[in-house]
This record gives C-alpha cells, structure tokens and sequence, in this order.
C-alpha cells in the first residue's frame, strides 16, 4: 500500500496536517467571535462595525460572524497591495 495514498488511514500526509490545522484555527476564530459577539450583545452601546452588526437586529449571529470574517479576509487581501513598490 502507497502512503501517500487516500485510502491510508494510518499515516498523516502532509496535505491532511493543514487540513487539521486550518480546522483548528478555524474553531479558534469561530470561538472567539462566538464570545465577542455574546459580549457586545450585553453592552450594545459601542460604535464599531460588530457591534453595529448586532444592533441592527437584521442578521442572525452566525451571519454577524461570516460578515466579520470576509471583512478580515478581505482586508489582509486589501490591505497586502499596500506595500510600497520597489
């Protein structure tokens, strides 16, 4: 049996160790805004674009959390063009 085969269940290729490690920063991110969300919906009175999100009252916290991650996403894309030319 090849190693670097799918149906090998007994070694960890290097493609499925990023697998799991995107899995798990992925959880991470997921927990922490999980966590600032429910904190903002105590104390609704700040003027950021989160607690604006929740405010508003016409997304789901599932949403709010989407949102917020494309705009991360989006911003490390944006603002990576940035860097001065050489």
């Amino acid at each position: 049996m090849c190693p670097h085969q799918p149906y090998n269940t007994r070694s960890t290729t290097p493609i499925q160790m990023s697998i799991q490690a995107h899995q798990s920063r992925d959880l991470s991110l997921r927990a922490h805004l999980n966590a600032l969300i429910a904190k903002r919906k105590l104390d609704p009175f700040g003027d950021d674009l989160l607690t604006r999100l929740i405010r508003a009252k016409t997304l789901d916290d599932d949403s709010v959390r989407r949102n917020i991650t494309g705009i991360i996403v989006g911003a490390i894309d944006t603002t990576s063009d940035r860097r001065p030319k050489r």
